[in-house]
């Protein structure tokens, strides 16, 4: 009998613990929304980020895209650089439009974004979004480097010891 009521107070804390943080992240999607609803670019972007991931929220592609076209049209760049992603990879039916997405990433890189020039010299080094350009991808990956992406950093290593070779 003690097993049991061991059980069922487990149980219980186990279902007010899920719901305490199913709350948390409702209060958390709400408050990035009014701020979103301000103005804010930044929260906009994190409501895309939800949706995309599915963190709180249902995946909802089209969604994400809403708010990461909000957040970016707000100039946070983090939104247009997922937005660019996204198209990058046709989700939510959107097509693939090399020059919006190399813009997008452009921007981003220009407005000292580390992940947009990331993708930029991912862009340049894939050579499908654009022309490749391995001096190009060289470049974007060092600025991305400068600005802490680490997978960047990577790159540029990779570069140097094959350019070594």
């Amino acid at each position: 009998m003690l097993v049991i009521k061991l059980i069922l107070v487990s149980l219980a804390c186990l279902f007010f613990s899920f719901i305490l943080k199913a709350s948390e992240k409702g209060e958390y999607y709400f408050n990035n929304l009014q701020k979103c609803e301000k103005g804010i670019g930044s929260a906009c972007t994190e409501i895309g980020f939800m949706y995309d991931k599915a963190i709180g929220v249902a995946k909802n592609d089209y969604k994400a895209v809403e708010f990461y076209s909000r957040g970016c049209d707000l100039d946070d760049q983090r939104g247009c650089v997922n937005l660019g992603v996204m198209w990058e990879k046709e989700q939510a039916n959107l097509k693939r439009d090399e020059k919006k997405i190399m813009e997008l990433f452009t921007t981003a890189c220009e407005e000292d974004y580390g992940y947009g020039c990331y993708f930029l010299g991912l862009s340049y080094e894939e050579g499908q979004l654009i022309k490749k350009d391995t001096s190009k991808a060289y470049f974007y990956y060092n600025k991305a480097c400068s600005l802490e992406v680490s997978d960047a950093c990577t790159r540029v290593q990779e570069f140097d010891v094959e350019n070594i070779k």
